[in-house]
């Protein structure tokens, strides 16, 4: 049996656990403490709080391998942890697993929790990226609903996306990634490469842009691991995976074609030639940011908290790629509703913790998630 280490005391700000060394930004010096380690390759992690008291919670982690692990804890101390595994077939291969977990908005009344995961398809036909949604009861899945399931599958066993994401009214919002079929992600009569939209129940919105695909809100991605809705400016936001080159971030507008593949500013794997000859075009978004060389973005916060308040509307994105916690400081272009440019970006952590999968803030603290073998869940303290 696997071997949890989890914080004891609530005292201190989630654990008395391993240190790291002392990290340095140009404002702060923080500290990593693990908070839950020895994860198989985690993918997401969410807060589960039941009442109004905060102390009340419970920690759950998924694992891309199927796992669903739940860590109660009780205004004290961590309760041992259990496993669950969603009653339905989950494709283990690549970068297929199972993704993102979010609660409902109104969880604490509800109880809904929101899962994606890549699923095999019952003619044998590849796998695809699913959206379900349950709730937990005596320590069971109950009340297991799927919601949405992309269409077409295919048999690659890469770019399933696959983030979630609530808005103000209650929509809900997944990432779909292209499949490794590029051309698709052009293509209205698909799901591949979009940003889907949803009523919480999986009904389709009547206000969405397209009548002939009417659960896509924005299409021409290529693979977004990040969304995150600022409910304070009323704005989705997406990062993607480029290829060699050409990640990028990106303000999520309704109805908006973002370009992948006809314009990129990364380069083929294989040859390291462009993408494509565009980096522009009439009709397709800008991103508001760009990398190149790629980091690999997975995972998106826009942090506002006290304990590192000069951080306050700055957006931090894990780095798979170089192990990194990138923070983004950005301003809106002078005249423009949703255009906006980098004034400031400065990389952390320099690879030390390990590839960095996800990034949280919950009630006002600085979570990273990585990704391996023997995962870890820490929280960033500043010194």
């Amino acid at each position: 049996m696997r071997r949890f280490l989890i914080a004891l005391f609530a005292c201190l700000p989630f654990g008395t656990l391993h240190a790291t060394e002392v990290f340095k930004s140009a404002d702060y010096q923080f500290e990593a403490i693990s908070v839950v380690e020895n994860l198989n390759h985690p993918w997401a992690a969410e807060w589960l709080v039941d009442s109004e008291d905060q102390k009340r919670h419970t920690l759950v982690v998924t694992e891309r391998n199927g796992g669903i692990v739940f860590f109660p804890f009780d205004g004290q101390k961590y309760q041992p942890p259990y496993t669950l595994t969603p009653p339905t077939k989950i494709f283990q291969s690549g970068q297929g697993g199972l993704l993102d977990i979010k609660a409902h908005p109104n969880y604490a009344q509800n109880g809904w929790i929101y899962l994606t995961f890549s699923a095999p398809v019952d003619n044998d036909d590849g796998a695809t990226t699913v959206l379900a949604r349950f709730r937990i009861s005596e320590k069971k899945i109950q009340d297991w609903q799927i919601l949405f399931t992309a269409s077409p599958a295919g048999d690659s066993t890469r770019h399933f996306g696959s983030r979630i994401a609530f808005d103000n009214d209650g929509f809900v919002y997944i990432s779909i990634g292209d499949r490794g079929e590029r051309k698709l992600a052009q293509s209205l009569q698909h799901h591949h490469g979009s940003i889907i939209r949803l009523k919480d129940d999986g009904n389709l919105p009547k206000d969405n842009p397209f009548q002939k695909n009417p659960a896509v809100y924005s299409y021409g991605h290529r693979n977004p691991q990040g969304l995150w809705f600022d409910k304070k400016n009323n704005r989705l936001w997406a990062n993607e995976h480029g290829p060699r080159g050409g990640d990028e971030l990106n303000v999520i507008l309704k109805g908006k074609n973002y370009g992948w593949p006809i314009i990129s500013y990364g380069n083929e794997y294989w040859s390291n030639l462009p993408v494509s000859d565009k980096t522009h075009q009439s009709g397709m978004q800008q991103p508001m940011h760009y990398w190149i060389p790629s980091i690999a973005p997975s995972g998106l916060v826009r942090y506002s908290g006290e304990e590192f308040a000069k951080w306050n509307e700055d957006f931090l994105i894990g780095s798979l790629k170089f192990g990194q916690l990138v923070r983004i400081r950005m301003a809106r272009r002078t005249g423009h509703t949703f255009a906006f440019k980098v004034i400031q970006e400065e990389r952390l952590l320099k690879g030390k913790l390990g590839r960095i999968r996800a990034v949280y803030q919950n009630s006002g603290k600085l979570f990273v998630l990585t990704d391996s073998s023997a995962g870890k869940l820490l929280q960033l303290i500043r010194k």
